[in-house]
């Protein structure tokens, strides 16, 4: 276990020395410093781990900058669970190789979690940008005017922030973490969504702390497209394992039957496509019209079973 600290980041990196050198100075530069940083690179074949090794001499942070390089890839949903798992800190923030965090996201976001004792994860507003300079600001999903608002349980399904625009309380991610068995199956954002959403510990903060880097290959951009067969099964098989530890932590009545009715629906979608059984995946979804998530959720269920 990694000592506990009051305020660790963690990074990992694959491939990432195109950018990463601008994450590292938006990091250097917070107003608030952490306690740690500790870096853990997959493997990668470019420079990535020489920049970021060269960037901690050259800035003098051997005693809180740390980077781990693995012989292996292990892929980022493995890499980040691991990482969680393994932490011990109060707080913990996330962090991509290729973003750029504004000059005092640090600062902000704990100054509003210390005064929460009631958050396990604060997830920041954020602007998007691309290789073309396309730049965008995510929606809130909460009142604009409010700086700090709970994430309503109608949401415990759709994981709108990324991991990066995450404050974490460390106890919560202990809590969680010890009933993570699969480390490589569900993405760590959406794990930390879900689960918090669950206990009514998931709050947005209305003030934008981040520049989102978005790639084409991204696997957020990669899942608004249409799914083949195996990774239906797979985003099926994540779903189930996910909001069945959210079953775990709900304490309203109400919210405990949705997500019961919730894993039904998608267990028997699963089904019908293991057994390729059409007619049986047109009857559960017209059973569970309010489920559905939209048309290319629908869609993708039927051209899985050929």
């Amino acid at each position: 276990m990694i000592p506990k600290d009051e305020v660790i980041v963690l990074m990992s990196t694959y491939n990432g020395q195109e950018h990463i050198h601008e994450q590292l100075n938006s990091l250097v530069n917070q107003t608030v410093k952490p306690d740690k940083v500790i870096i853990t690179d997959d493997a990668s074949t470019d420079q990535t781990p020489t920049i970021i090794h060269d960037f901690i001499i050259k800035n003098k942070l051997e005693e809180t900058w740390f980077l781990s390089s693995k012989s292996e890839n292990q892929g980022w949903r493995k890499r980040f669970n691991n990482m969680l798992k393994t932490v011990s800190a109060k707080y913990i923030f996330l962090c991509d190789q290729d973003d750029i965090w504004r000059i005092d996201k640090i600062e902000i976001m704990l100054r509003e979690i210390e005064s929460r004792k009631y958050i396990d994860v604060l997830a920041s507003n954020f602007s998007c940008f691309s290789s073309s300079n396309e730049i965008s600001t995510n929606l809130s999903m909460c009142d604009g005017d409010v700086r700090v608002e709970k994430i309503s349980f109608d949401f415990i399904n759709d994981i709108a922030n990324p991991g990066c625009s995450y404050l974490l309380r460390g106890e919560y991610v202990t809590t969680l973490y010890s009933l993570v068995n699969d480390e490589a199956l569900n993405a760590h954002d959406a794990l930390l969504w879900t689960v918090s959403c669950a206990k009514g510990t998931l709050f947005k903060l209305n003030v934008t702390t981040l520049d989102w880097r978005r790639h084409e290959s991204s696997a957020t951009h990669n899942n608004n497209h249409f799914k083949g067969r195996d990774d239906t099964i797979l985003n099926h098989k994540r779903t189930i394992s996910r909001m069945s530890l959210a079953l775990l932590f709900v304490s309203i009545e109400r919210e405990r039957v949705y997500i019961n009715n919730y894993l039904f629906f998608i267990s028997s979608r699963l089904k019908s496509i293991t057994e390729r059984n059409l007619f049986k995946l047109i009857y559960i979804h017209l059973r569970n019209i309010p489920f559905n998530k939209g048309k290319r959720d629908v869609y993708n269920d039927f051209i899985s079973l050929f």
